[in-house]
């Protein structure tokens, strides 16, 4: 996978019964929290809370915890509650997760869960996510409209992920090393404008 954000990070995905602490003394940035049985692995909130709190207590307050709210969103309001809910349990980083949705959808989805958490918390990143199977590709090209759907949402950055986990194959399977660098560097265009908008 990759994860564009405002900021260049190293994260570890936390399966469970893997201490935070010991990512953190990994020089880890980012504790993703992880349920590994489906595509984002969707956690319980209690176990969000426990890592963020394990962070806390062993001196760790600047790795952020980061999580999801599922791969497929089939109603906007359990989707707002959703990212609401993870956010209140700790997650700095919410992934918003928008397998099977074509743009105009997901834009819409993504501009309604980025206002919903920075309502209650301005602080607490909101990334989406969108996936680069070929099947998945049918609804959304990352590649092509990941770009856009970061302006247009307001998202603080975009995660690529792979949907299926179970064929061995990875994000390389699916698109070119060269597609990748592309696409960092016009994320960091789009940090570049959004930096140079808060000076002005």
């Amino acid at each position: 996978m990759i994860v564009y954000t405002l900021s260049l990070t190293f994260s570890l995905n936390l399966s469970y019964g893997v201490w935070p602490n010991k990512a953190a003394i990994g020089s880890a940035h980012i504790a993703d929290v992880e349920y590994p049985a489906s595509a984002l692995g969707t956690p319980y909130p209690l176990n969000i809370l426990a890592v963020h709190n394990r962070l806390i207590k062993e001196g760790f307050e600047k790795v952020k915890v980061s999580t999801n709210i599922g791969e497929s969103q089939y109603d906007h309001a359990s989707a707002c509650q959703s990212a609401l809910g993870v956010a209140l349990a700790g997650a700095d980083i919410v992934k918003t997760d928008l397998a099977e949705l074509p743009f105009e959808a997901a834009v819409y989805l993504g501009k309604t869960l980025v206002r919903t958490i920075k309502k209650f918390f301005t602080k607490k990143k909101v990334i989406p996510a969108v996936f680069v199977d070929k099947e998945m590709q049918r609804f959304f090209k990352p590649f092509v409209e990941g770009i856009k759907l970061i302006i247009e949402t307001e998202a603080d950055g975009l995660l690529i992920d792979t949907y299926n986990k179970s064929i061995g194959q990875g994000l390389l399977d699916y698109c070119t090393i060269e597609e990748v660098a592309l696409f960092a560097a016009e994320c960091h265009e789009i940090k570049k404008r959004k930096h140079g908008s808060q000076v002005q």
